[in-house]
């Protein structure tokens, strides 16, 4: 099971997807990282290998170090080019 989520997602994202997220697991426990840097502090300062990585319209390449520190997958979601 999932302990918690990180949210690596911009400032005008952030409260919307941790309180869409809360509506539907009110017990979950969701950090946010609004940039690589803040991630690299998040991942250092806790157990992660049971969190799940959540990329929502960032630009942050996150690195294979970060990547391995968790157990499932991570998902990276973006808009496609458009049309």
């Amino acid at each position: 099971m999932v302990a918690c989520l990180i949210l690596l997602t911009g400032k005008a994202e952030w409260p919307f997807l941790r309180d869409v997220l809360r509506e539907q697991a009110t017990d979950l426990a969701i950090s946010w990282a609004p940039d690589g840097q803040e991630l690299e502090y998040t991942c250092g300062g806790q157990n992660v290998s049971k969190a799940r990585l959540i990329a929502f319209c960032s630009s942050v390449i996150v690195r294979p170090d970060i990547l391995s520190l968790f157990d499932g997958p991570a998902y990276n979601f973006h808009p496609g080019p458009p049309s």
